[in-house]
């Protein structure tokens, strides 16, 4: 049994991993968002007796949540993909969010691993704070990690990098998309895949993933290139989609333009956080940012202080009238926003369906 929670990429972390799992046996993973005190429960009572895997999620919003759903689960591996900001308006701070996290080993085996963020700076110190149980930490950009990602190439919307482990290459992956976020959740994968007992084919397996849904793919369409990541959203993978945007040419005369929407739960932060993804996607040299939402007013406020062309709206309607007039042939456009915005809309209003 995995057990895996996170602010973000839980989702596309489990699947990753039930993804490179399967060749081995039979797998059963959450599906879907069920994963709170109801949907865990019911994801439990419906895996069939002959599973070899069973990789479970785990969702929050207060305190209390994760600890039952690790004693319902008792997981034998523990994942924690990062410590963001969602949910802080019920935790009060990201120290509240690690704390509420941590609650995972509540129901572990005191045998079972927890494999972190090399890269979150809540979460690496915990390789040296925790010492009753093996801490295995998986990084894109860190070097001290025990499994991270070397020689990193992006090339035609794939992304392809070696695994380091104890210093040595011990395999190359070769995702179709590219984000660093995706890199870092392959890498997690693979390293919980090999504490579940697989001892080789992982990275082949990895190499034919593929994102699906609202979550982020890249199209083209009505004249534009499209990076579409609407599931949700919150300031780091805000971020890391605003990055994934900064590494595509536009075709022609056309530029880097945003459309994004409101990141919700963030609490009494916020504004502010609002505010800096704003100021991020300007320092990254977006040449439009398009908002909508009563928050993603602050997103746009952020940019236009940084100086970057803004246009915001609480309206949906409003907001696709200005693309239509704005937008220009060749444009490379990021739409982004938490689930309950529905940017989906503005999508299919704007390029039909």
């Amino acid at each position: 049994v995995i057990g895996l929670t996170g602010s973000a990429g839980k989702t596309t972390t489990k699947e990753e991993i039930k993804f490179a799992l399967e060749q081995f046996g039979k797998v059963y993973a959450t599906k879907g968002n069920f994963n709170n005190n109801v949907g865990v429960p019911i994801t439990l009572c419906d895996i069939d007796f002959d599973a070899d895997y069973a990789v479970i999620e785990m969702g929050m919003s207060h305190f209390g949540e994760i600890e039952r759903l690790s004693k319902v689960c008792r997981p034998e591996i523990c994942i924690i993909t990062n410590i963001g900001w969602s949910h802080a308006e019920n935790l009060g701070s990201q120290q509240g969010i690690l704390k509420a996290k941590l609650e995972i080993l509540e129901g572990a085996a005191p045998s079972a691993p927890l494999i972190i963020n090399g890269d979150d700076p809540l979460l690496a110190p915990l390789k040296a704070s925790i010492t009753d149980r093996r801490v295995i930490t998986c990084a894109a950009e860190s070097r001290n990690a025990d499994y991270y990602a070397d020689n990193i190439c992006v090339c035609g919307g794939c992304t392809a990098f070696d695994i380091v482990c104890g210093g040595k290459c011990i395999d190359h992956i070769s995702l179709p998309c590219i984000g660093m976020h995706h890199v870092l959740d392959a890498v997690i994968a693979y390293a919980a895949a090999t504490e579940a007992g697989v001892k080789d084919g992982i990275a082949e397996k990895l190499s034919t993933f593929r994102l699906d849904g609202l979550r982020q793919h890249i199209e083209h369409k009505g004249g534009h290139t499209l990076v579409v990541d609407c599931y949700n959203a919150a300031p780091a993978s805000m971020k890391a989609a605003i990055d994934v945007l900064c590494s595509i040419e536009p075709d022609g005369n056309g530029r880097r333009a945003a459309v994004l929407g409101d990141m919700l739960e963030l609490g009494e932060n916020s504004v502010h956080l609002h505010k800096e993804v704003g100021r991020y996607a300007a320092e990254k040299g977006i040449s439009l940012i398009i908002c909508c939402g009563s928050q993603a007013k602050y997103i746009a406020e952020g940019a236009a202080e940084a100086g970057t062309e803004t246009f915001w709206s609480d309206s949906k309607e409003t907001v696709t009238d200005f693309m239509r007039e704005h937008l220009r042939e060749g444009d490379a456009v990021l739409y982004k926003a938490s689930r309950g915005v529905h940017m989906e809309e503005i999508i299919s209003s704007y390029y039909g369906e």
